[in-house]
């Protein structure tokens, strides 16, 4: 008999020989590896490419997690699913429309603003590289947030408040 019965870590354990869940598995997966994967890349304008790479890098995680092989043919959705994880790029979403709102609840005297910072000199040919500010109102829609108050400073702090 344990020295405590129901205790810390007892619901950890599953029925196979002391394996962790999935569950749980899932839970480390998101506080530990997913967020060392996102630090700092909600302030960059990240790219189809990236985005790409990130979510073929989580598939493999969640299929190692759950030890399914890729000729089982299950559906990522299913893993995601049993493993109660946010497909990468949502959090990604989330957190960068997070620190837009961040930034914009700040004074001016006291955040270097840098949304509105426009490079001088002539661009290069071809199509232009995406700005943060772009990728954050594709966010906005997105995540169906007003459009009045996405890109706007003076319309955003009237919704939000200071913490």
């Amino acid at each position: 008999m344990p020295a405590h019965p129901g205790g810390p870590g007892q619901n950890l354990r599953g029925p196979q020989n002391g394996c962790v869940c999935v569950c749980v598995k899932g839970r480390l997966y998101s506080s530990c590896v997913q967020s060392s994967m996102l630090h700092g890349i909600e302030t960059w304008p990240i790219i189809k490419e990236n985005e790409v790479a990130l979510q073929r890098a989580e598939m493999r995680m969640f299929r190692w997690m759950c030890g399914v092989k890729l000729q089982d043919r299950v559906p990522g959705k299913g893993l995601r699913e049993g493993l109660g994880l946010d497909d990468i790029i949502s959090v990604l979403q989330q957190n960068r429309s997070q620190l837009y709102r961040h930034v914009l609840r700040k004074e001016d005297n006291d955040w270097m603003n840098c949304t509105e910072y426009e490079v001088d000199g002539a661009r290069p040919r071809g199509r232009q590289k995406k700005t943060w500010r772009e990728i954050v109102e594709k966010d906005c829609q997105a995540c169906k947030l007003m459009s009045r108050a996405c890109p706007v400073r003076f319309s955003i702090t009237s919704h939000f408040t200071h913490i």
